[in-house]
């Protein structure tokens, strides 16, 4: 099957998808405006980039690209962008669009957003999200629910298996094999409230100072600001700023977390909490809607009712003094994302919609 895709080939989430169906042989086409190689994929880049007034110009070439391929299916990844791109090609070819999360909580608000938002969702065959939650508010907006599918990224749950060495782990990191790590699970963006993770931290440390806390990032804008604050609280030394890091060092940081914690305002199913907690780290989350659909409070995880550094404080605090049965967290955990969130069993659904709209030569 040919199954061209309108999404950025440079974004981890848009590289596993792919990845899957190159596996199984179909014949894959990325239609983007970033250079990137994904072995097995056919990218086509586009001309016009750099100014977003001059972006109509591509459509010609866009057209082109389809008419050559001629694809049995037309995939928009996320929806007010890629999407429209994918409403305003589809023709009568099959349409698909995968909703992530921020396109539809947080971009689709005002009167135009909204009509181009829907106008995209209508139009396609069908649709997938990665949470209940998001399905619920995409159906809001189409009032529509037949089409609308719960698609997760998906965890690789051969890739994460406890059988490294925490020690050597922490030891890369500069952690004492004796301290407890608290990870955050999220980018330095407002949105994610890391300045709430970092003024809990002094709170931790008064009680149990051997604790080192990960603040991941990948965008630079306020990591000098975060580092500011973690040196006027005096908690600098215990924080570990890490950049960039690979797959095989994103798992090396689960497998050493004794705490996740993922406190954004807004959200979908970010993987990075699915995976840590099969990795057996336990989350401490905001209480949101699709956070639920994953964690009961006390009984796999934790969830706060404010983002406040006092709530988080606390929420870390009963983790350590053994408050809850962390192992049976974890075996909870375990059993929660094997059942419900591989991502092969999650491919695998995707491939038999895929052929479910797709040609019947096919079937």
């Amino acid at each position: 099957m040919k199954i061209l895709f309108f999404a950025d080939p440079t974004l981890i989430h848009t590289q596993r998808w792919v990845k899957y169906f190159i596996g199984r042989k179909h014949e894959i086409h990325i239609i983007t405006h970033k250079e990137e190689r994904i072995s097995g994929a056919n990218i086509h880049v586009l001309k016009y980039v750099s100014n977003k007034f001059l972006y109509f110009l591509n459509l010609p070439q866009i057209n082109n690209i389809i008419k050559k391929i001629s694809p049995d299916i037309i995939h928009s990844h996320y929806v007010t962008n890629n999407g429209i791109l994918g409403c305003f090609f589809k023709g009568d070819k099959p349409f698909v669009v995968t909703a992530w999360g921020s396109d539809i909580f947080l971009e689709s608000n005002g009167l135009i957003r909204k009509l181009i938002t829907r106008k995209v969702l209508k139009s396609a065959t069908l649709i997938t999200a990665d949470s209940d939650t998001l399905c619920r508010e995409i159906s809001r907006l189409t009032e529509d629910k037949g089409r609308i599918f719960n698609i997760q990224w998906g965890v690789d749950l051969r890739e994460i298996e406890a059988t490294k060495s925490i020690s050597a782990i922490k030891a890369q990191y500069n952690i004492p094999d004796d301290h407890k790590v608290v990870m955050s699970l999220r980018d330095i963006k407002p949105l994610y409230n890391i300045e709430v993770f970092i003024k809990s931290i002094s709170i931790i440390l008064k009680k149990y100072p051997n604790v080192v806390f990960i603040i991941k990032y990948m965008t630079m804008t306020y990591l000098e600001k975060l580092k500011n604050l973690a040196s006027q609280l005096k908690v600098l030394e215990n924080c570990r700023f890490i950049g960039f890091i690979n797959r095989d060092e994103l798992i090396n940081l689960y497998y050493i977390s004794d705490v996740s914690v993922s406190i954004p305002m807004s959200d979908s199913t970010p993987i990075t909490l699915l995976e840590s907690m099969f990795a057996g780290s336990i989350p401490i989350l905001s209480n949101l809607p699709s956070n639920l659909e994953w964690v009961q409070n006390g009984v796999n995880g934790i969830v706060i009712n404010f983002i406040e550094e006092g709530q988080l404080a606390n929420a870390v605090l009963d983790v350590f003094s053994n408050r809850y049965n962390v192992k049976q967290m974890q075996l909870h955990n375990n059993k929660i994302v094997s059942l419900h969130a591989s991502y092969e069993e999650n491919m695998k659904k995707m491939e038999n919609l895929y052929i479910k709209i797709g040609s019947d030569k096919y079937l």
